[in-house]
């Protein structure tokens, strides 16, 4: 493993606020209610983790399988932040765990691959009440690729591209039900062809 380890001074976040009432809210008195979101310093941070790394072509494998490959890294860190005096909170905006994995197949002019990547789910915006804060759920996608080369000059690929149509979405507090967006990226197919003439 590679081991990962950071310090921080004056770190950057995202911070929501309700806006109160009266003439020094900061609006002269108005705008009493909404919610205010800005990017601001903070305190000092740190950054701890490590990555894990893997790849290997598995040419000890019999007959057509010897052409196989594999991959994987695994990213997992944890963040401590200075917000206020109320004591440390994760960073904004740092993923705590990412995963991509894949395994790739070739034989004679046949081509495939299958690859799969996580996002763990992490704090999108700072606010001192728990319960008021925006985070990102779990993201899991899925991609295929499939390709057949008839001879060096001229091939044909597919692409699948996000296949079970998995996407992400944000909530506020500890809820994963109080959801306030989602990003739907929706499936992608790609078929084309590549020739040098």
């Amino acid at each position: 493993p590679t081991p990962v380890y950071k310090d921080l001074t004056n770190f950057i976040g995202r911070f929501d606020q309700e806006i109160g009432s009266g003439a020094d809210n900061g609006f002269d008195g108005l705008y009493e209610g909404y919610l205010l979101r800005t990017t601001t310093n903070f305190g000092e941070a740190t950054i701890e983790g490590f990555e894990l790394n893997y790849k290997q072509e598995l040419v000890m494998l019999p007959g057509i399988l010897n052409s196989m490959g594999v991959f994987a890294n695994y990213t997992h860190i944890t963040t401590n932040g200075e917000y206020d005096d109320s004591g440390t909170d994760e960073l904004v905006r740092f993923v705590p765990e990412t995963l991509n994995a894949g395994v790739s197949w070739r034989y004679r002019g046949f081509s495939t691959s299958a690859k799969f990547n996580f996002q763990g789910g992490h704090l999108r915006s700072f606010n001192s009440n728990p319960f008021l804060r925006q985070r990102a759920s779990d993201a899991e996608t899925w991609d295929f690729n499939f390709g057949y080369r008839f001879n060096p000059r001229f091939s044909v690929f597919l692409d699948v591209i996000n296949a079970f149509n998995e996407y992400p979405f944000w909530y506020t507090g500890t809820d994963e039900g109080r959801v306030m967006m989602t990003e739907v990226y929706g499936r992608r197919l790609s078929l084309g062809f590549s020739g040098n003439f």
